[in-house]
């Protein structure tokens, strides 16, 4: 550069300069109190490098880039009705390129509708002033953070921005800006790294970071219902982040998501991956029972509940803290391991006299534990609560009668916060001897007859998935009579207990 070219210019007509200038071509707006007005009509820009300095610039009409390099005055103020156009160099006549932005932390945001229609993308990249515009006032920074002031829209298939992974560039958004346009093939690219974030200021309902590693690889962020405040957000490779650690990878994926806030904050937080990613989820990893698990700067939360959403790949959960630690708490991923209880069950039995079953089962280390529901099932499939015993006493026991003659007892253990997993089901085969119950008419269409009962027989009618219908307990020694008219048709379990001893009798439902 020879010299130092400051312009000041008014447009209203629609100009384009000739059609290619040469490699290395420069062209300098403004300064120190210097302006560009563009009034109305259109002014494109063919310069390899594009200077915008200090001042207020008025874009009322339409200005088309087709730079290589854009560096912008971090004391720069451009705004208006109008609209910025950015295109590929090649377009020109010069040749095919990213266009390289250098916002410079800009202290005002750009303050007209951004339109990229480069189908190679913007990139975020710090490139100073030459020293002759330093020295007429032009302002370095060691940043290449752009700041969005109105809509930004990614208006073709490859106009991703790529944020800087060598220094910190940011694209930051304004209370008023947004990201139109969005898709897996029109997003914010992370570079695979956390120097960058996409930024949200002012944030105060739902917003939609389209985020991802790499073009294509689209794993987005949406928060809702959270108050006011900035938000950030940018994603990168578990495997080549050392902290924190993830004890259990072959259960999640490839990808941690960091995200935090200028203050602490409650909201129902998206995470979303595509099929590019699930490529590079782990060997145990189960997209429907997946859970967005938080590191807490120790340990990764491990809930009993999924996340899953009934799409894949899309996972939601409407209480997470997001904070304002960026070191610690600001990581996320997805993990489908299954929820480990605040509680060891050191030990789990059955004993069976007659027809009295007895449970006996101890425990190490409660914390936050609530209780435990015993469950019954006559198929080990659907099970049905038959007591509850308090938690806090590390040995326990838990009498009952047998229901069928064969059945499985397993524990549900709760914690205080109602989260919950099952022990092991355990079988057991009564000795008990049958009764000689007499079940008419069989089959039958509504009212069932049930004879030579004792007074106090406990007397149950199951489903063929083991599902209790129906209960009562004998207040004659003849006969009782239920009706079950309003069953579907089909083959039903009825048990009968007289004393100790147990029949179940096939009910043929018409």
């Amino acid at each position: 550069m020879k010299g130092v070219l400051i312009t000041i210019l008014v447009l209203s007509a629609t100009f384009f300069a000739a059609k290619v200038k040469s490699q290395g071509s420069e062209e300098v707006w403004g300064g120190p109190n210097m302006t560009l007005n563009i009034n109305a009509g259109e002014y494109s820009i063919l310069a390899e490098t594009l200077y915008i300095g200090s001042g207020t610039h008025y874009i009322n009409g339409t200005l088309n880039i087709y730079s290589k390099y854009v560096v912008i005055d971090p004391n720069t103020t451009i705004t208006g009705t109008g609209s910025i156009m950015i295109y590929n160099p090649s377009e020109a006549g010069n040749n095919a390129s990213r266009t390289y932005i250098d916002g410079n932390l800009g202290v005002k945001s750009i303050d007209v509708n951004i339109i990229l229609n480069n189908a190679s993308g913007i990139e975020l990249f710090n490139k100073d002033f030459p020293s002759e515009l330093v020295s007429a006032g032009f302002v370095n920074n060691p940043t290449s953070t752009t700041y969005i002031g109105k809509d930004l829209s990614l208006a073709v298939d490859g106009a991703d921005v790529w944020l800087d992974a060598d220094i910190r560039g940011d694209l930051q958004l304004s209370v008023n800006a947004s990201i139109s346009n969005f898709s897996a093939s029109r997003m914010i690219i992370t570079n695979n790294s956390i120097i960058s974030h996409l930024i949200k200021e002012g944030y105060s309902a739902g917003f939609t970071f389209p985020i991802g590693i790499s073009d294509g690889d689209y794993t987005p962020v949406t928060i809702n219902n959270a108050s006011a405040s900035t938000l950030y957000a940018s994603v990168k490779n578990y495997g080549d982040h050392s902290n924190p650690v993830i004890n259990e990878p072959g259960f999640g994926m490839n990808r941690l998501w960091h995200i935090y806030s200028n203050q602490n904050i409650s909201a129902d937080l998206t995470l979303y991956h595509n099929q590019a990613t699930s490529s590079t989820t782990g060997a145990d990893y189960i997209d429907a029972l997946a859970y967005i698990s938080q590191f807490d700067g120790s340990n990764w939360s491990n809930v009993a509940t999924s996340d899953y959403t009934g799409s894949y790949g899309i996972h939601r959960n409407n209480s997470i803290n997001i904070k304002t630690d960026p070191s610690t708490t600001a990581w996320f991923t997805k993990s489908s391991q299954p929820y480990i209880l605040p509680l060891v069950l050191s030990g789990f039995k059955i004993l069976s006299n007659n027809c009295d079953i007895l449970l006996n089962w101890t425990t190490a280390d409660e914390v936050n534990f609530s209780h435990f529901e015993v469950e019954f099932s006559n198929n080990g499939n659907v099970f049905t609560t038959i007591g509850k015993v308090d938690g806090g006493k590390y040995q326990y026991h838990f009498n009952t009668a047998q229901i069928t003659k064969d059945g499985y007892y397993r524990l549900k253990m709760i914690d205080l916060n109602g989260k919950f997993t099952y022990s092991n089901a355990l079988y057991t085969n009564s000795i008990c001897p049958d009764i000689n119950i007499n079940v008419y008419p069989n089959p039958t269409a509504g009212l069932l007859t049930i004879s030579h009962l004792n007074q106090g027989s406990h007397i149950a009618l199951l489903n063929s998935s083991g599902q209790t219908l129906m209960r009562l307990i004998s207040k004659n020694t003849a006969a009782e009579t239920i009706n079950i008219g309003n069953l579907p048709a089909g083959i039903y379990n009825l048990v009968i207990r007289n004393g100790k001893k147990i029949s179940t009798v096939k009910v043929f439902k018409q």
